[in-house]
């Protein structure tokens, strides 16, 4: 595969389309952060136009990612974003071993743009806002990220080795299965009577499961909550003159969060009131830490069961949901 111009035509999903892809990713993705300004919204833009699809339903959905999930300075929005993209993608297909194509496909995914980046999580990425270089880098670099990831998969080349982690994967998702629990499903679902959740948006979400792809990092329930602030709050930017004055006032140490600045704001700002009082509340944001268990392990799978944590990951989901519906109708 060059650099150059996409044209192709991958595996079929579950809903029978083929995963078509066309245009040059890398220039796409330079425009398109120069135009949108924040990290999540501007990966899922690229993807869904080298796609052919709408964007605005799913660049709302991870309006307020930006910043490391509502600027928590978890996962950076430009690996958030092709999670939920193989997510709606892929839904819960599984693949040729029995896991879900999601899981197994945005594991490989965040390993590679780990090796690539140094981390998956924003401040790993980026040791300061202030420096936006490492930002625009990681834009334009994660479309492509994920097209490959993608293309190796309908080429069928040999899969990365991740034998040791298969077992608990397996393990995990069965107990969830036989529990009938998912946790951004369950944030989501219990926000339906006062957002607009739809098929589309659980299909994206499924990815989310086990702290992103079962790697323990931000609670699925968390995750799940910053997207509804996106559905209910996100506003599309698309402006050359309004994103360069935003990267102007990052990079010279200004305060660049004002609705003025960007569409994406307003979602990102409530994003971010949502993760502190979760903080707040749970200790961590980050699964592994809030259950002090290493869902990666046959080890922490079977202390998971045993202990019957799932009854705590159900607490935090009905919690984190009352929490954001009590946002959304707020008075004004």
């Amino acid at each position: 595969m060059t650099n150059s111009a996409y044209n192709y035509a991958g595996s079929n999903t579950s809903n029978g389309k083929k995963v078509t892809f066309s245009g040059w990713p890398r220039l796409k993705a330079v425009r398109n952060a120069l135009k949108t300004g924040h990290c999540a919204p501007t990966v899922m833009r690229t993807l869904r136009e080298l796609q052919g699809e709408d964007i605005e339903p799913m660049v709302k959905l991870v309006a307020a990612m930006g910043g490391g999930v509502g600027m928590l300075r978890n996962e950076c929005g430009a690996a958030s974003s092709p999670i939920l993209f193989l997510g709606l993608v892929y839904g819960d297909k599984a693949g040729s071993d029995g896991t879900p194509k999601v899981i197994s496909m945005g594991q490989k995914f965040l390993k590679r743009f780990k090796d690539l980046q140094g981390g998956a999580r924003c401040r790993e990425v980026t040791p300061t806002f202030q420096n936006v270089f490492p930002c625009m880098q990681v834009m334009r670099r994660a479309p492509k990220l994920l097209i490959d990831v993608i293309q190796e998969d309908t080429a069928q080349y040999p899969a990365e080795d991740n034998s040791a982690a298969e077992p608990a994967c397996s393990a995990l998702l069965k107990e969830f299965d036989r529990q009938k629990f998912h946790c951004a499903h369950s944030v989501l679902r219990g926000l339906q009577d006062v957002i607009g959740v739809n098929q589309q948006h659980l299909r994206a979400t499924w990815g989310l499961i086990g702290g992103t792809v079962l790697q323990g990092m931000t609670c699925g329930a968390l995750a799940a909550g910053v997207l509804a602030i996106g559905l209910q709050y996100g506003k599309v930017e698309n402006s050359y003159l309004r994103v360069p004055r935003l990267l102007f006032r990052i990079a010279a140490g200004l305060e660049f969060m004002d609705e003025r600045y960007n569409a994406f704001n307003k979602s990102m700002n409530i994003g971010n009131s949502l993760g502190l009082w979760f903080k707040e509340q749970f200790g961590s944001t980050e699964c592994k830490d809030i259950l002090n268990i290493d869902l990666s392990t046959q080890e922490g799978i079977s202390r998971y069961v045993s202990e019957n944590s799932i009854d705590r990951c159900r607490e935090i989901c009905d919690r984190t949901a009352a929490r954001v519906k009590d946002i959304v109708q707020a008075p004004g």
